[in-house]
C-alpha cells in the first residue's frame, strides 16, 4: 500500500506546524507578540504576505513591538505611560476616537486585540499616521 505525495506533504506540513506551535508556547521570548497573536493560521499568513512592503512592516511593528514607538521614553502622543504597541493600540487616550472608529470602542484589552483581524490593526495604524 503506497502513500500519495500530497498525503505525505500534508502530514509533514502538519507535523512542522505543530512543532512550531509547541515551540512558540514554550519559549520565554516574544512576550508582546504572544499578547497579540494567539496562533498564526495559514489564512493570516496569506493575508500578511499579500501586503505591500510598507504595510507588512507596519503590521510586524505592531505585532512584535519592534517599532519606532518610544517604549522607554515618555509617550509621544498622550504622555501617560511608556509607548508600547499594546498601549498605542488599546490604551492611548490620544487615539480613542480613531480606536472607536476602527474597533467600535475607545479602549481595548489585550484579549480584544488578539481577536481583531490584522487588517483592522493595519487600518488603525494607517489612520493614526504614527508609522509613516
Amino acid at each position: 500500500m503506497g502513500f500519495s505525495t500530497i498525503a505525505v506533504r500534508n502530514k509533514v506540513w502538519q507535523w512542522a506546524h505543530n512543532e512550531h506551535y509547541k515551540h512558540w508556547l514554550n519559549t520565554e521570548v516574544c512576550q508582546q507578540a504572544k499578547e497579540l497573536v494567539t496562533q498564526v493560521t495559514p489564512k493570516l499568513t496569506q493575508f500578511a504576505l499579500r501586503q505591500c512592503r510598507r504595510d507588512l512592516r507596519t503590521l510586524v511593528y505592531l505585532l512584535t513591538g519592534h517599532n519606532t514607538l518610544n517604549r522607554h521614553l515618555t509617550v509621544m502622543l498622550c504622555k501617560e505611560e511608556e509607548e508600547t504597541s499594546l498601549h498605542f493600540l488599546g490604551k492611548c487616550c490620544a487615539t480613542t476616537n480613531i480606536c472607536r472608529l476602527h474597533f467600535g470602542v475607545p479602549f481595548l484589552e489585550p484579549r480584544d486585540l488578539k481577536q481583531a483581524h490584522w487588517i483592522t490593526l493595519l487600518r488603525f495604524a494607517k489612520t493614526t499616521k504614527r508609522f509613516q
